[in-house]
């Protein structure tokens, strides 16, 4: 027991009271407490009873009880006890007393160390007060629950779910209440009836960032009684709320770090922050990454350029996350991260400019961080004075990196004048500092501007004939030629036909003639002959000469003139040889005819006019090209220079074909420029080596020389001295041959979705390669001594076989010498490569 000191005197005061229900009933209290008897006999004149019970929530004070010391107490040998009876409202749920002891009144001395006593004083006892715990009325009408579970709503996420099971049959319904972060009440639900099943399920809106439990009670709707509370769920803890304040910074040594930092958002056990070149695509799966923090820092850094490359703007996004979930993205925030660039590349489009002209400043960007140029400025200086120019990069799309071209007006500067350039850009960063360093200082000389006048063929406008003469005039005085350059144009769609048989297809403003000459001559003429340039007739052409001065300056003039050249009747012809069955070639002769010169008679025989017959209807001005036509249908060129049109000039055929040859003779006139062709027939040459079979022949190491003869009735006759010459090594293999032929083209087929079959795509290539294979006797002595040499020789061969194929080649010679046959394999492998006649 405790006690309360009085003024002058105390006395205990009683026990706890405790309450229970009277025997039974379920309605009805008793209080019962103690009290010490030798403070009651003495001191205790009377207990006052408070009694006090809860309606709901609400604390309300109740009736009032005296009980005289001694009365309705039983007594123990140290203690009497006391039972007070008390019936509460219907609907309390819960009843306390509270037990104050009143003491006696007495007399004391005010003065009890005075020899006489003096008057007598009164007073009273000062007694203790004790209070009950409270009882619950309803403990026998309801029970209480379990702690009921809760858990966040799987779809909705401020969604707060819990139920109960409760078995117990006293309570019909029950009564959830949640509280919110340890300190408040949140939410009280209904009354919710217990069904069949006996679970009662109920839910409530919550807010992000908060940490809620929930409790219940149970109901008796027999008795209109509660029961006590139960004990709460487990903490349940919604996801925080997005984070505020988001800011990026630059931090770090070299300024390439990047600092991203926020508010801190209640509840949040670490951060994720997502970062993009884009904005837009913010809430999206791709191009969008992210980091986390491992902990509730409110910052994060990128460091050393490992995450984010430079020369780009990022923006940042921050979310928060807990053990409930993730919070929305705050707003984003962007910042440029970069380097200065280096110098730049500059150069112009001339480093000498004519008066008036417009120079062309070139300068790349030169980006160490990737970044694309901004901005760039050229500081330009003439004559000790300085101005800068401001060039923005306002390009899209690949143009933006593309080499900046810059026209530089240089109008205000006068003849002489040397003009001092350079320039420094901006990349990603714009700031001042990140300015590159200027380029190297380049310079442009201003010079007078040069001129050329052009005369072709005088005032005759039509070109009639060739040569066509150019003449020229330059200026000014103080400039010197150093190159000039002749160009004729096509100013007319036309067609002409080649030496081959070609047609090809001239365009309008083509350039069919370019020749460059060196000549410092300020004055002169250039002469342009029929085997320069092939002139349709008929056709206007443009004539163009430009002038480049030793001062890196040019100058151009063009004049159009119209080639009105008079068409000249050619008939191409020639002159052969048999096969020379040991040289295996032939001799050709060709010439030209002037249809339009009429023939004589033959003269007679005594006429002096038989020394030379053959100038009777040459064409003059006329040379003459031979090409051999292959078994292939391509052209092979048999002469190495012109010839002339004397009907004296035999060319000498190495290669001809062993079937049949056939020969195209070229006439161009030299005056006009016009070309005739005209095919020989095809001449059988198996016949002139009757009566021995047409062998396999391979050539190599040849030297030949062509010769004029006074009268082409001589060649090939047996009684001149000055036959061609032939030096070299040749092979005939006059056996049974076995040919395999192999073209290796060069292609390739594509397969493409959508297409049915595959794209050829062809190469130049066409891999021709061959295998030739026979028997040589053992007693061919020769034939095997010119293999030997064959299959040492380093360089390429000439091959002919008697279907009429022949190349140069790269011939492999392998052979099989046996004991027992006699004979020898021999097999000649052969690849094609490229070679004249």
């Amino acid at each position: 027991m405790g006690y309360r000191t009085g003024t002058d005197k105390t006395v205990y005061s009683t026990s706890k009271p405790v309450i229970s229900f009277t025997p039974g009933s379920n309605t009805q209290v008793v209080a019962q407490f103690n009290m010490n008897l030798k403070r009651r006999s003495k001191a205790v004149k009377e207990y006052k009873l408070q009694w006090l019970y809860k309606v709901g929530n609400r604390r309300i004070e109740g009736s009032t009880d005296t009980v005289q010391a001694g009365a309705n107490g039983a007594s123990n040998s140290t203690d009497a006890i006391y039972n007070i009876i008390y019936s509460p409202p219907s609907d309390a749920v819960e009843v306390a007393v509270k037990v104050t002891v009143v003491g006696k009144t007495y007399k004391y001395y005010k003065n009890k160390t005075a020899k006489k006593k003096q008057k007598t004083t009164n007073a009273t006892y000062k007694g203790g007060t004790q209070i009950s715990n409270w009882f619950s009325i309803n403990a026998n009408k309801t029970a209480v629950p379990s702690a009921p579970s809760a858990t966040i709503n799987a779809v909705d996420n401020l969604q707060l779910d819990f139920e109960i099971t409760d078995d117990n049959l006293k309570n019909t319904h029950i009564q959830f209440q949640v509280w919110a972060n340890n300190g408040w009440e949140y939410f009280a639900s209904g009354l919710l009836q217990k069904t069949n099943i006996k679970t009662v399920k109920a839910s409530c809106r919550v807010n992000p960032g908060n940490t809620y439990k929930v409790r219940c009670r149970g109901y008796s709707s027999t008795y209109n009684a509660y029961s006590e509370w139960s004990g709460y769920s487990s903490d349940i803890v919604t996801y925080p709320p997005a984070p505020t304040g988001i800011n990026a910074v630059i931090v770090g040594v070299d300024g390439t770090d990047v600092r991203v930092s926020w508010n801190a958002s209640p509840t949040a056990t670490s951060y994720e922050i997502a970062y993009t070149n884009d904005p837009s695509l913010f809430g999206q799966s791709d191009g969008v990454s992210t980091v986390s923090t491992s902990d509730k820092s409110t910052s994060y850094t990128f460091a050393n350029n490992s995450t984010l490359s430079l020369g780009k703007t990022w923006y940042f996004q921050v979310r928060a996350k807990n053990s409930g979930g993730e919070s929305p993205y705050s707003g984003y925030t962007g910042l440029t991260i970069g380097k200065k660039p280096s110098a730049p590349t500059t150069w112009s489009s001339a480093t000498k400019v004519g008066v008036g002209e417009t120079p062309i400043l070139y300068w790349v960007h030169n980006a160490t961080d990737g970044s694309s140029q901004t901005w760039a400025q050229i500081m330009v200086t003439v004559n000790g004075s300085s101005k800068t120019l401001t060039w923005q990069n306002t390009r899209v799309g690949d143009e933006r990196d593309a080499t900046v071209e810059y026209p530089l007006d240089v109008t205000d500067y006068a003849e002489g004048s040397k003009i001092y350039w350079k320039v420094r850009t901006k990349g990603a960063m714009t700031a001042d500092q990140y300015w590159s360093d200027w380029s190297e200082e380049r310079t442009i000389d201003i010079y007078p501007k040069p001129t050329i006048s052009l005369d072709v063929n005088g005032t005759n406008e039509n070109i009639t004939s060739f040569p066509i003469k150019m003449g020229y005039i330059t200026g000014p005085t103080s400039q010197i030629p150093v190159t000039f350059h002749i160009q004729i144009f096509a100013q007319e769609n036309y067609w002409y036909d080649t030496y081959d048989g070609t047609r090809v297809m001239v365009f309008k403003d083509d350039e069919v003639f370019s020749k460059v000459i060196d000549a410092k001559d300020k004055t002169g003429s250039f002469n342009i002959v029929a085997t320069d340039v092939h002139l349709e007739n008929a056709m206007h052409y443009s004539f163009k000469c430009t002038v480049y001065m030793e001062s890196g300056l040019s100058a151009s003039y063009s004049v159009t003139r119209w080639v009105n050249m008079d068409d000249t009747k050619l008939s191409p012809q020639v002159i052969m040889s048999d096969i020379d069955p040991e040289t295996m070639s032939i001799e050709i002769c060709p010439y030209c005819e002037d249809t339009t010169i009429e023939i004589p008679e033959e003269p007679d025989e005594d006429s002096d006019e038989l020394e030379n017959p053959q100038v009777y209807g040459l064409a003059e001005n006329v040379i003459l090209d031979v090409y051999r036509i292959n078994y292939d249908g391509t052209f092979t060129k048999i002469n190495k220079t012109q010839v002339a049109n004397t009907r004296t000039t035999w060319l000498h055929d190495p290669h001809p074909p062993l079937n049949q040859v056939q020969y195209r003779i070229v006439a161009t006139s030299t005056i006009t420029g016009a070309s005739v062709y005209n095919d020989t027939d095809a001449e059988p040459v198996g016949t002139a080596l009757s009566p021995d079979p047409v062998p396999i022949i391979i050539q190599w190491g040849e030297q030949w020389t062509d010769t004029d003869y006074p009268n082409e009735s001589y060649a090939g006759t047996s009684d001149i001295d000055n036959d061609p010459t032939y030096l070299g090594n040749i092979l005939k293999l006059p056996y049974n041959i076995d040919i395999s032929d192999n073209n290796d083209k060069d292609v390739e087929c594509i397969k493409y979705v959508g297409r049915q079959h595959p794209v050829s795509y062809y190469g130049t290539q066409l891999g021709v390669a061959s295998t030739w294979t026979t028997d040589v006797p053992k007693t061919d002595m020769d034939t095997l001594s010119m293999l030997r040499r064959l299959s040492i020789y380093m360089g390429d061969c000439y091959v002919r076989e008697p279907s009429g194929s022949g190349y140069w080649a790269n011939v492999a010679v392998s052979f099989k010498q046996t004991h027992n046959t006699l004979v020898i394999p021999v097999t000649l492998t052969l690849t094609r490569v490229e070679g004249d006649a």
